[in-house]
């Protein structure tokens, strides 16, 4: 199995997006995109999972530098210009 950190932020969230508003921080590692590990997902295939319609929510279990347990945040999804 690959290394269940797929991907992670490099520039840090989009300004003022749903992520960085819901506490997304450069250098999370998504280990669960819902009830689904990314461990062996491509990126457009994660990618597929976090979008969506606006107003609907997507929960993401991140791990974080410095923090012991895995840290769960729920994303409300909107339209970014």
């Amino acid at each position: 199995m690959g290394d269940p950190a797929v991907m992670a932020p490099t520039r840090g969230a989009i300004k003022d997006s749903p992520a960085e508003k819901a506490g997304v921080k450069a250098g999370d590692l998504i280990l669960k995109i819902g009830d689904v590990v990314s461990a062996d997902m491509s990126t457009d295939e994660a990618v597929q999972l976090i979008r969506g319609k606006a107003g609907t929510k997507v929960t993401l279990t991140l791990s974080r530098a410095g923090v012991a347990a895995p840290v769960v945040i729920t994303i409300t999804r909107a339209t970014i210009d």
